[in-house]
């Protein structure tokens, strides 16, 4: 599997929406997609806060990678 390294070298859990921007290189609108479109596993913590667990996200991408590239929306 793929192990993708956090932003700024932290050892995180979770990622937020800024650090996948960050990890994919893409906008927020890209990344508020994938998230809406449940591609990307996602958890909400009440109304506003969104988290993504590293783990997931690592499943994520190595499912993207074994398919082909990722989209750059």
């Amino acid at each position: 599997m793929n192990e993708t390294a956090p932003p700024h070298g932290e050892d995180k859990s979770f990622y937020t929406i800024k650090d996948l921007m960050e990890l994919l290189n893409m906008s927020h609108k890209s990344v508020w997609s994938l998230i809406m479109t449940d591609e990307i596993p996602h958890y909400r913590i009440g109304s506003r806060i969104i988290r993504i667990k590293s783990e997931d996200f690592a499943r994520w991408l190595d499912s993207k990678y074994s398919k082909g590239s990722i989209n750059d929306r």
